[in-house]
């Protein structure tokens, strides 16, 4: 009878049967923390992991670990959940981004509060289009959050409105835009999203 050799796998097909992304692909950095790069497998292009006490993280970096490479055509999203159904794109990586600060907006959440992130390899076009979607939202809650500046100013203008011969007009000091920038201030270091609550 012959003998048959096995021959040991190439290095091709091992990278085929090997996950596209694992432990050793994507950390996470919160300012002020250890670094974080401990996934969960949860797929063969998604791993997720959690972020405890999130209240007061305003932003996160994600990037690529040293010797982390992403499979050719396709880029990394960062999704961000705090019940697991609902998930609120964070950003994304790829081939020429290996890193990104991003903006969680988390600034609300109680201090004690846990988020799960979740890491998804999609094809570029599909990053493009979603970024492109998440630029027109953020856009979109810059301009509703300045039309709320705007009626806070307002609001606190209409602090000084009397009644006049010549019927109700805002009688002020020549200093009230300057008390008003300094107590916009003061507010906005203890809530960046003060604006967006009733009576502000």
């Amino acid at each position: 009878a012959g003998v048959v050799v096995a021959r040991a796998p190439s290095a091709h097909a091992r990278r085929m049967a090997a996950p596209p992304c694992n432990n050793s692909t994507f950390g996470l950095l919160v300012p002020g923390r250890p670094l974080q790069f401990e996934w969960q497998q949860v797929g063969p292009a998604k791993l997720v992991t959690q972020l405890a006490g999130t209240g007061g993280v305003s932003d996160l970096v994600f990037f690529l670990l040293p010797g982390g490479a992403l499979p050719p055509g396709t880029g990394a999203t960062l999704h961000a959940s705090f019940d697991a159904k609902e998930w609120t794109l964070l950003g994304a990586l790829t081939a020429d981004k290996p890193s990104a600060l991003l903006r969680t907006n988390w600034e609300e959440a109680p201090p004690a509060a846990a988020v799960q992130l979740g890491v998804s390899l999609e094809p570029l076009e599909s990053i493009q289009n979603l970024e492109q979607s998440k630029a027109i939202t953020t856009n979109n809650d810059r301009l509703n959050w300045a039309l709320h500046l705007a009626q806070d100013l307002f609001q606190y203008l209409m602090s000084f409105s009397r009644a006049t011969p010549q019927g109700e007009m805002i009688v002020a000091p020549v200093n009230t835009l300057k008390l008003w920038m300094e107590r916009f201030k003061t507010r906005y270091r203890r809530n960046p999203n003060f604006v967006f609550h009733s009576g502000a």
